[in-house]
């Protein structure tokens, strides 16, 4: 009996099958990961770009009038908000479900709220994912820096 149970203790054949079995599961978990991390990195920057670009966009509307009386360069509140607001409304990402517009006068900022869809991680219960993202935009005009 004790021959026949350090043979089986030594014997070698279908080590391999047990650690495919311990490894697979961790594999495939890995495989979905990469796989939803990468669908879901490209889903948010593209709401990012969106919303960066969006205040970038409204960052050139500045207030004429003020400028021409005081020198300063300050945002126009109506004319930035309408900009971004349209440009969002053109570029708007299909994740992208709302968005928020600020205008303070030297500064706006496009907050929005992204509902990212995942792939694998459905298998789980979790079929998507909000995340926020935002842009700011400064006005500018003019030469700000010597050298420029």
């Amino acid at each position: 009996m004790r021959r026949c149970f350090k043979k089986w203790w030594h014997d070698q054949r279908g080590e391999y099958l047990v650690q495919f079995v311990l490894l697979f599961p961790l594999a495939i978990v890995m495989l979905g990961l990469v796989i939803d991390g990468g669908f879901m990195y490209q889903q948010y920057r593209e709401a990012q770009t969106t919303v960066e670009a969006a205040a970038q966009a409204a960052s050139h509307e500045i207030d004429a009038n003020y400028f021409h009386t005081t020198s300063q360069v300050v945002l126009d509140r109506s004319k930035a908000t309408a900009i971004a607001q349209q440009f969002i409304n053109l570029n708007k990402s299909e994740y992208l479900v709302k968005t928020k517009i600020t205008v303070e006068p030297r500064r706006i900022t496009v907050w929005g709220m992204a509902k990212i869809p995942t792939i694998f991680f459905r298998i789980f219960g979790v079929s998507e994912l909000l995340v926020t993202v935002s842009g700011q935009g400064y006005p500018a005009f003019g030469i700000n820096q010597e050298g420029e």
